[in-house]
């Protein structure tokens, strides 16, 4: 079996809270989702923390911090 890697994520539904694993593919499609401008009366008004969108830096938090990066 292959080795997959998922990233954890937490939402509620209906009152419910649910643990959810995602593919790195499926984080990418709900992000690109979730950041189109028609989408936008999607996502609640108090949860918009991720907002402004910005282009992460080049080179990662983890190989700034080991001194990777060119």
């Amino acid at each position: 079996m292959q080795d997959k890697k998922f990233i954890y994520g937490k939402i509620e539904v209906d009152g419910r809270c649910l643990d959810l694993l995602f593919t790195e593919v499926e984080v990418a499609r709900a992000n690109k989702r979730a950041t189109e401008p028609t989408n936008s009366n999607f996502i609640p008004e108090n949860v918009n923390t991720c907002w402004p969108i910005e282009k992460p830096p080049e080179c990662s938090f983890w190989n700034r911090i080991t001194g990777n990066c060119k």
